[in-house]
């Protein structure tokens, strides 16, 4: 068990984080609008951040769905009936009101190029053609939605570049069931194709609850666990250029005696660190308890993995770290920032570990 300190830092925040430019974050503030997380020094030479808005938009309460793509400067999120896209370096916002937005929800976005977004929209879950994709100009303001959209069965889920046309997409495979095929699949000409990827994805994952796989597309790497069992093995999947080679390496084996993953919450965007939860723990009443812990992932390693740095603080339904999200600090490097409740306090705080903090702890197992 490690203990480690973090550094604690107003204010708290009340939504999602997502890394954007500069070593800065994105969230939307309290008063709903696109605002940046700079990390930085107040005028004692203390940690501090500041919340600074982007523009003011969208000023409504939003419900989830939180899209960001730094490369272009663009946000976008979904409050359940409406899509609020901002672009910064048009200095451009829209509200888009989706076709059936009453019976289904936007899923996921893309870009296509830096003023073109790529919509997917989930209508219906339980049939086989249930999937629209509109494109969005935030330049003109418009989307090539008529009354002839078709409706698709592929769900796109992973880009394979930057604007690339190239997905990795899924589809049920029967009505009313969870079982997928996972597949390669070219927007612009519909073609699908089969590799060995794709095949093994179709082997581990049951379901199209994508957000619980993790992927890279640059380091040609997979984090995630099997499908069914929360006891079941996480891994990473590593292909070549090619799609591949395919290796399974699990990590559960780094685990304490007794000890199993309760989730993989948060991955740096250069794979270089994963924020773990570990379950398994028991209160003195016996209540199931969990900690969080650092990976990191160095392929120089022969291992692959680290050793695990385990948390002292102990994790219960109370006191969970919301808004978790890696950034790049100006002098401190790869930090970890969330929030979570202070029941000492009485309130929400922020804070972030160094990996700097981390990395001395593995190198001195």
């Amino acid at each position: 068990m490690t203990k480690l300190t973090p550094i604690q830092i107003t204010p708290a925040m009340v939504w999602e984080c997502e890394p954007w430019i500069d070593g800065t974050l994105v969230t939307i503030d309290g008063r709903g609008r696109f605002s940046t997380v700079e990390f930085g020094f107040d005028k004692r030479g203390k940690d501090a951040i500041k919340l600074k808005p982007l523009c003011e938009f969208p000023k409504s309460v939003v419900t989830n769905h939180f899209w960001v793509f730094p490369e272009s400067r663009t946000l976008c999120v979904w409050d359940m009936l409406m899509m609020y896209v901002y672009n910064q370096n048009l200095n451009e916002h829209d509200s888009l009101v989706p076709f059936l937005s009453r019976r289904g929800y936007f899923y996921k976005a893309f870009q296509l190029n830096p003023d073109e977004l790529l919509l997917g929209f989930d209508g219906n879950a339980n049939i086989m053609r249930h999937i629209g994709y509109i494109t969005y100009n935030m330049r003109t303001k418009k989307t090539d939605f008529d009354a002839n959209t078709p409706l698709y069965s592929e769900q796109l889920f992973f880009q394979l570049g930057k604007y690339s046309t190239k997905f990795i997409a899924a589809e049920k495979l029967r009505r009313n069931t969870s079982d997928v095929k996972f597949f390669m699949f070219d927007y612009e000409t519909k073609e699908r194709t089969d590799n060995e990827l794709t095949k093994k994805m179709s082997e581990l994952f049951f379901d199209l609850y994508h957000e619980k796989i993790k992927f890279n597309f640059d380091k040609r790497m997979i984090i995630s666990h099997a499908s069914g069992s929360p006891y079941s093995v996480y891994f990473v999947l590593k292909w070549d250029e090619n799609y591949e080679n395919v290796k399974m390496i699990p990590f559960n084996f780094l685990l304490p005696e007794g000890k199993f993953i309760g989730e993989v919450q948060e991955v740096s965007k250069n794979f270089d660190w994963v924020l773990l939860r570990i379950s398994g723990y028991e209160g003195v009443k016996g209540e199931p308890l969990s900690k969080y812990a650092f990976m990191k992932i160095d392929e120089n390693n022969p291992a692959l993995f680290s050793p695990l740095v385990i948390l002292d603080e102990y994790r219960d339904p109370r006191n969970k770290w919301w808004y978790t999200s890696f950034f790049e600090h100006k002098q401190y490097g790869t930090c970890l920032f969330f929030t979570k409740e202070d029941r000492k306090q009485g309130k929400d705080v922020s804070a972030f570990y160094k990996m700097s903090d981390v990395q001395k702890e593995i190198d001195r197992r």
